[in-house]
């Protein structure tokens, strides 16, 4: 029969993981000071002899100004701001000075092979490289080399050495740079000029092709083309065929309206008066003379018919040189009718044949003006070239001006200087990062040591692990006696009174009890005190004068019968399996009975299932105040789950820096997969101060001495 005493435990038995805080570092430099303190003292040690172990370098250093050609190097002062060089400029020297030729020429030159760095090695200037340094100094146009050595007057030889080969490379790669740009530069000139004399040809040959006056021709006449003076003129010659054509027309309508609208009768039928009505015709000289020899015939005719009859003779020559004077009048209008009318004509078809020609030259000078364009950009083309010819010369006759001046870019404006100290050594500087190394080391080791450490040191790292009652600490005891042989009183205070405030919690936890309280004892792994908790529980709860049975339940490693010399074959396993007669034996302690485990059987997990271990606790809770079993341990066997069903609750004994934080988990976890109900957490084994045991020791022999 179970009487509930205590809550089962659950996953909230688990404390949470929490980030460390400064008190929790603190109190693990007050548990682990001793691993702080060993590391601290291995890393300065270290630290102090890889210190001694390097060599010291001495630092050889000179300044170098970089400036163009232009700037005085001599009076390198007050030219400091007349002209910044880029910092790519700066970068690409500072590239040469550690370039591999220049530091092979430095070896082969200079003493450095006398130095231990340079002895036994093939890649000698791999050394030299890391060991020398350049950087660009305050002045934006200036580098500052350095170069170490063990010795000090070595590095400033050999510092010495390396700027003068450093200048030689430096003046045989402008040379050989410049010789090739100005070899460059001539190929590129003879090839645009072949382009300058093709494009020439090319633009000569298209003018001839297309008429195009001649280039020099077309640029003294402004660009003028002949084409379009000839168009002028027949536009000109246009204009003026149309002024004589319109009075021409004119004229023609006029005769042509003379002759009836019949432009194309015979002359016998003009009318001649008609046609003399036109001026032009009237005013002809030889139709006018005519008109006035007629006017004379006919006056002569008229006088002398007044005065002699028609067959007069002279008045039938009058007559008749009037008639002939009539004829000679008509062929002179017709002549000079027809003198207009063929003018007409002429300037009719002189207009046709201009206008003809003009359309003609209009269709040239559309042909001639795409041509022109195309010219035009020949003509550009040709210049373009021209001008890169000319930019080319340019840039070789600077090219040829810079090749005898780059001697004269770099000047030295502080020569190689050593420094009397090593470079590489500062000791107050590494003293003080070596003493905050170690001090950072020592609390690293200890965190590290410390978290990796999965074993429970301390009741407060119980607390922290489970969310459960610690009902005791029980100090250590070394070579702790049995039972038997030495009185509980003789043990050492400080375990006498862990126990007893075990018995108190215990029996605070069975208060409400109405029958006997069945305690059960274990641990998650052997050798952590349970049957030694369990035997020293019972017999501190005996002394209360209440009747108290201790149970050995351990079938597999009993113990307790050895603790208490009290051996006995017709134990729990005889009991279990059904065997009468079987009960506790009295102890040499008053109040205190037990019951040992028996013979070891062959299968103890099957005993304690049997009905019988249920009945007989309930026997034993009515004849007895406190039951305690000790149980084997969780994680090795069901065992303990088995008994603790029966019990009011499960007293779980953990070991002070033996039992690991891990295995506490697990035993809670089993425990929990059965509702085990555990009372309490007693911690076993902890380290208790000498001044602690000693004020305990005399408050004791006080109170003794005092009765």
């Amino acid at each position: 029969m179970n009487h509930p005493s205590s809550p089962p435990v659950s996953s909230s038995a688990f404390a949470a993981n929490s980030p460390l805080t400064v008190a929790d570092v603190l109190a693990i430099l007050r548990r682990r000071w001793l691993t702080g303190l060993l590391t601290i003292c291995v890393v300065f040690a270290l630290g102090f002899v890889g210190l001694l172990a390097i060599k010291p370098l001495f630092e050889a250093t000179a300044e170098l100004m970089i400036a163009s050609p232009a700037v005085n190097m001599v009076d390198h002062e007050a030219q400091a701001n007349a002209q910044k060089i880029d910092i790519s400029d700066l970068s690409t020297q500072g590239d040469l000075l550690i370039s591999s030729p220049v530091l092979k020429r430095v070896l082969e030159t200079s003493t450095l092979r006398d130095g231990p760095a340079y002895k036994n090695t093939d890649a000698d200037y791999g050394t030299l490289s890391r060991r020398v340094r350049v950087n660009v100094g305050q002045d934006s146009n200036t580098l500052v080399v350095g170069l170490r050595d063990e010795s000090s007057d070595r590095a400033a030889q050999a510092l010495t050495v390396l700027l003068n080969e450093y200048q030689a490379r430096r003046h045989g790669l402008m040379v050989e740079e410049a010789d090739s740009t100005i070899s460059f530069l001539d190929k590129e000139i003879q090839a645009a000029q072949a382009r300058v004399a093709d494009q020439d040809e090319a633009l000569r040959a298209f003018c001839a092709k297309n008429h195009i006056l001649p280039i020099k021709i077309l640029f003294e006449n402004g660009g003028d083309n002949y084409l379009t003076e000839q168009k002028q003129d027949l536009d000109k010659a246009l204009v003026d065929c149309q002024v004589q054509l319109v009075p021409a027309e004119k004229l023609r309508d006029q005769i042509l309206q003379a002759d009836g609208s019949h432009g194309g009768a015979a002359t016998d039928q003009l009318n001649i008066q008609a046609l003399l009505q036109i001026g032009a015709i009237s005013h002809d000289p030889t139709v006018d003379e005519m008109r006035k020899e007629l006017w004379a015939a006919q006056a002569s005719e008229a006088v002398l018919q007044g005065e002699y009859l028609p067959k007069y003779p002279p008045l039938a020559n009058a007559i008749a040189d009037v008639t002939i004077k009539q004829g000679q009048l008509r062929d002179a209008v017709i002549s000079a009718r027809d003198e207009i009318l063929s003018n007409a004509e002429h300037w009719n078809a002189l207009k046709l044949s201009l206008e003809g020609h003009i359309d003609d030259q209009e269709i040239d000078l559309k042909q001639t003006g795409e041509s022109m364009v195309r010219m035009t950009e020949m003509m550009r083309e040709l210049q373009v070239r021209q001008d890169m010819v000319e930019r080319l010369m340019t840039a070789k006759a600077d090219a040829q001006v810079n090749r005898e001046k780059t001697d004269l870019q770099v000047s030295q404006i502080n020569p190689p200087e050593s420094s009397s100290k090593p470079v590489n050594i500062k000791w107050p500087v590494f003293g003080a990062a070596l003493m905050l190394l170690s001090l950072a080391c020592g609390i690293a080791a200890s965190v590290l040591v410390d978290t990796l450490d999965d074993r429970v040191r301390g009741v407060e790292a119980l607390r922290a692990l489970i969310n459960l009652p610690v009902l005791g600490e029980i100090p250590k005891v070394h070579f702790l006696p049995r039972l038997n042989r030495i009185g509980f009183d003789a043990l050492s205070s400080g375990f006498t009174e862990a126990i007893k405030v075990v018995r108190m919690s215990i029996r605070a936890v069975g208060q409400k009890q109405s029958k006997g309280m069945c305690i059960t004892v274990s641990s998650a792994l052997p050798g952590e005190g349970k049957s030694t908790m369990s035997l020293h529980l019972a017999y501190s709860l005996s002394l209360t004068g209440a009747r108290v049975l201790l149970v050995d339940g351990d079938m597999r490693k009993p113990s307790l019968d050895r603790q208490l010399d009290e051996y006995h074959d017709r134990g729990l396993s005889l009991l279990l399996a059904g065997e009468q007669g079987i009960e506790p034996h009295e102890t040499a302690y008053a109040n205190l009975s037990l019951l040992t485990a028996g013979v070891i059987p062959p299968n103890p997990g099957e005993l304690l299932h049997s009905p019988l271990l249920g009945q007989q606790i309930a026997a034993w809770r009515s004849t007895y105040d406190y039951v305690v079993i000790d149980t084997p341990p969780v994680l090795l066997f069901a065992d303990s789950q088995l008994l603790s069903e029966h019990a009011d609750g499960l007293v779980l004994v953990v070991r002070d820096r033996v039992t690991s934080k891990k295995a506490v988990h697990r035993t809670l976890a089993m425990l929990d997969l059965i509702h085990t109900r555990i009372a309490g957490v007693v911690l076993n084994g902890i380290t208790l101060g000498d001044e602690r045991e000693n004020v305990m020791k005399a408050y004791r022999d006080a109170s003794l001495a005092t009765a």
